[in-house]
């Protein structure tokens, strides 16, 4: 499925064609945002916003170009997407921005199964502000509890974030609940974390409910280093900024700096300008291909994979054997054998895949296992790559030892 779209895809690893299932961690890059980085240095790189010359303004509007394709995306206005460096600046620089509002004793909801970048900002918040962190633990089957969550959620609650798709567990975020539930406590701030989701799911932001999501160009078919949060235009305006500089001022005075009050206030300095245009292209090609088509796809693969690890005695895979519930992200131990001998042999295989903790360290306490492997999904993946994963498995079993 547009697979030579992916020059990449064409290599051979080791003697064998490349097998690539770590899409999870990075996907690969379409020869149309290549070609965008290409021309931007080609023809139009410079400055933006300031600059009165051909080159400059060219720049500007296509840079403003990309962040209305980026938000268009999420069915949101333009002036609701803030560009950062990735999935983990965004949150940081949520957290950062709404640190006056949090007081002693406030509650901040996070899950057991958060990302290290979701999990310890809001860990050093509760610090830094006497908070009270609280733990949505898993339900006995390893899925997310939604009973333990209504009765952690209070009065007091002040702060959810929870990733609308696990990394390891693959589990997708059942939002109408967890919505209903921080609807009748008023919890004022509400984040989700979508760097699994986008270019896999559709989502409309203002269904979502949610103060802002944050997400990763390189998560979906885009460059590394860029990334963006789209919020409410009620949230934008109480975020305060946390990085200082050109771009995000109203007026600088030797005695006082007053600061933009939209978007800009959180773009401080150089934007990431090539970045942000080659992730409006890298959004651009998944509508092309058609959001629905491609979960279509990967809901084949998922039902697909099931099949055939139900067959495979020993494999355990992590969370939900529901596909309805769960995305293309299958975190793995096989009896007793090394994760990492695991990844490592199947990568003499050609096959690439990711192995350790997936910086979801307190999750795999949870699971007393020191590490898992895991494969992930994209668009360009197909069943046949799926059959030789599985048989090239059971070969490098005959390799390991308990």
């Amino acid at each position: 499925m547009f697979r030579n779209e992916f020059p990449i895809l064409s290599s051979k690893v080791h003697g064998h064609n490349l097998v690539y299932f770590d899409n999870a961690a990075t996907t690969q890059t379409p020869k149309t945002v290549v070609d965008s980085i290409t021309n931007f240095y080609y023809h139009t790189n410079s400055n933006v916003h300031r600059g009165a010359h051909f080159l400059s303004q060219r720049a500007t509007n296509e840079f403003e170009k990309a962040r209305k394709v980026i938000a268009n995306h999420f069915q949101a206005e333009f002036n609701q997407c803030i560009f950062t460096r990735g999935t983990t600046h965004g949150i940081n620089l949520l957290v950062k921005g709404i640190e006056e509002y949090i007081e002693v004793h406030d509650e901040i909801v996070v899950a057991c199964y958060e990302h290290h970048s979701n999990f310890i900002a809001f860990q050093e918040l509760a610090k830094r502000k006497g908070a009270i962190l609280r733990i949505i633990p898993l339900t006995q089957h390893n899925e997310f509890d939604y009973k333990a969550f209504e009765e952690l959620i209070s009065y007091k609650t002040r702060v959810v974030s929870l990733p609308l798709i696990s990394n390891v567990l693959g589990e997708k975020l059942d939002v109408k609940k967890i919505n209903q539930i921080t609807q009748f406590y008023g919890v004022e701030f509400v984040f989700f974390d979508a760097a699994q989701i986008v270019g896999h799911n559709e989502i409309n932001f203002n269904e979502l409910k949610c103060s802002a999501i944050t997400f990763s160009a390189h998560k979906c078919y885009g460059p590394t280093g860029i990334g963006a949060i789209i919020a409410t235009h009620k949230l934008i305006k109480k975020l305060k900024p946390q990085e200082l500089g050109g771009g995000m001022i109203e007026k600088v005075e030797f005695e006082h700096t007053s600061y933009k009050e939209d978007f800009s206030k959180l773009e401080a300095g150089t934007p990431d300008i090539c970045g942000a245009i080659a992730f409006s292209r890298a959004i651009e090609f998944i509508e092309g291909v058609g959001i629905k088509q491609i979960k279509k796809h990967e809901e084949d693969l998922i039902d697909y994979f099931l099949q055939k690890a139900t067959l495979v005695e020993g494999l355990n895979i992590y969370g939900t054997l529901n596909s309805y519930k769960r995305a293309g992200v299958f975190s793995m131990t096989y009896k007793d054998y090394s994760c990492y001998d695991i990844a490592t042999l199947l990568d003499m295989k050609g096959i690439a895949i990711r192995e350790g903790a997936h910086c979801a360290q307190p999750l795999l306490d949870i699971l007393e296992v020191p590490s898992t492997f895991r494969v992930s999904f994209a668009l360009y993946n197909t069943k046949e790559e799926i059959d030789y994963f599985f048989e090239s498995l059971k070969e490098v079993s005959s390799l390991l030892y308990k």
